[in-house]
């Protein structure tokens, strides 16, 4: 750990108890990358080796991470979040980048890969460092160079150990390392907004029905809107399948909407934030550097005959951590 002017293919670390890795093999990863990376565990020994082949770059510092995978024989206490770091200069490099991935779920944040990509870039975009987010989304690159970078988070669904324009991805470009620990947002569009098939027979029908019935056989409702910079798109969706649509105009301030007449039941409210107000959801492009427009977290409420609700509705907070970078 630490050793300067290292250019081998291998290393032994020699621990104080016997160890065991049973999940090793699917945790284990380097950045920059070393080919063939392979481990072996002799008692209380892990040998690490990597391809004799492979040039190592100069003046960079490399960094096994093995994730808690390690852990000791007798009561399996894991080590948590082990790393091994050497350098083939002189210095060990010190910056870093932290960051959160927002709006994956935590099934899709087990399968995405965060890659910072060196500028400029090709064609190709090929991480020079790559780590994965925990479940909270949360991921971090330590022992960095003064450097600035493209960060992309994606889905390898080809399994190619690079990002590919048809995968889910979400990015932050021109992002510069540092010596705090300063949080960069990273929204992830994990799957395109469907705007929902809209059935004009059944929204008449339904509508029909509310018109006909009592004040005391329908629920009355009013929606609280925090301020929102942008239009929202809106879809109250009932539990029968009924759809309505609405497009809420950006306000400063909070607003209460105009009172509804609803069929009692169960609801689910969803939607999307339309950046560029065209009506339509919008995704990323790296090309442009532009973000995916933001999908709101489903909502769900139920509202019983006779009823008279003041329902407040969540929007996302401001962003309060990400770093602004006007390069384009």
């Amino acid at each position: 750990m630490g050793t300067l002017n290292f250019t081998g293919s291998s290393a032994s670390v020699v621990f104080d108890e016997y160890i065991e890795a049973p999940q090793l093999r699917g945790s284990i990863n380097s950045t920059p990358e070393l080919n063939d990376l392979t481990f072996e565990i002799k008692g209380k020994r892990l040998v690490l080796k990597w391809s004799k082949s492979q040039p190592l770059e100069s003046d960079r510092t490399y960094r096994i991470d093995l994730g808690d995978a390690v852990q000791d024989l007798n009561e399996r206490n894991a080590y948590p979040s082990l790393q091994f770091i050497w350098s083939t200069g002189a210095y060990i490099d010190s910056l870093r980048i932290d960051g959160r991935i927002k709006g994956a779920t935590a099934d899709l944040l087990s399968r995405t890969t965060v890659s910072l990509i060196e500028l400029p870039v090709d064609s190709v975009f090929e991480g020079s460092f790559n780590t994965r987010p925990n479940k909270e989304g949360l991921f971090s690159f330590t022992y960095l160079p003064v450097d600035t970078f493209h960060i992309i988070a994606y889905e390898d669904l080809n399994f190619n150990g690079t990002w590919d324009a048809s995968e889910p991805f979400g990015f932050s470009k021109f992002y510069p390392t540092r010596e705090d620990s300063l949080i960069v947002d990273i929204p992830f569009a994990s799957a395109p907004f469907q705007i929902p098939n809209w059935d004009s027979v059944a929204v008449d029908s339904i509508r029909t029905v509310i018109d006909t019935l009592e004040e005391s056989e329908l629920a009355l409702v009013e929606f609280t809107v925090p301020p929102h910079e942008d239009i929202l798109e809106i879809w109250l969706e009932h539990a029968s399948g009924w759809r309505a649509h609405e497009r809420w105009v950006p306000s400063s301030d909070t607003v209460t909407l105009p009172l509804k007449k609803l069929l009692p039941g169960a609801y689910t409210m969803y939607g999307f934030i339309d950046a560029n107000s065209n009506s339509i959801w919008d995704g990323p492009s790296l090309e442009e550097n532009v973000q995916a427009e933001e999908i709101l977290a489903p909502q769900k409420f139920e509202f019983k005959a006779h009823w008279e609700v003041t329902q407040p509705i969540a929007l996302p907070e401001p962003e309060l951590t990400t770093v602004e970078n006007e390069k384009n």
